[in-house]
């Protein structure tokens, strides 16, 4: 990762050579990897938004497939209130039957404050698979509450229409802790 401050640009590489680092914790997920390598570059990073490119290229493991994703992403903030959006593409090489060759989507979410500590989430994400026929549309609305800046709890009502094999509707909840 090499990062300019006076133009707020950086660029990350990455390579993973060889297997999952963890392959254990990953069993819900339907496909593994042999290798990846990519990059992200971030046009700019501000105080108060940034915005980046990224290209990554996967080796499915125990597959002839391949992943090539190119995606865009983005968060600006505004008076306490945030937006963030990504959207990506992912080309597909396989010998194996798909619905389509390449996968798509993305997603736009706005974070805005009600009361100290106590934020309201809402979210929208397309994204259309290569296995499945139906597109998937999530519409997310939620609350946060951050007693301290690193650690948030989170409370949602996900409606999802479309494929559902992702992400069923219902409610859900979650703590997470920043590094």
């Amino acid at each position: 990762h090499a990062f300019d401050l006076i133009s707020g640009h950086a660029l990350e590489l990455y390579w993973q050579p060889q297997d999952e680092f963890s392959p254990l914790t990953m069993a819900s997920q339907i496909r593994h990897y042999k290798s990846v390598y990519g990059g992200r570059w971030i046009l700019h990073e501000g105080l108060d938004d940034y915005y980046g490119i990224a290209v990554q290229r996967a080796a499915v493991k125990n597959s002839d497939e391949t992943r090539t994703t190119l995606s865009a992403d983005g968060n600006w903030q505004l008076n306490s209130v945030e937006l963030e959006s990504q959207i990506s593409m992912t080309w597909l090489g396989t010998a194996q039957p798909l619905v389509r060759d390449k996968e798509w989507g993305g997603y736009l979410q706005l974070v805005a404050p009600i009361v100290d500590h106590f934020y309201a989430v809402g979210r929208y994400e397309h994204f259309e698979f290569s296995r499945f026929s139906k597109a998937m549309d999530t519409g997310l609305g939620g609350v946060v509450f951050r007693p301290q800046p690193k650690l948030s709890f989170k409370l949602e009502w996900q409606q999802t229409f479309g494929e559902q094999t992702v992400n069923p509707t219902g409610l859900y909840g979650s703590i997470a802790v920043l590094f």
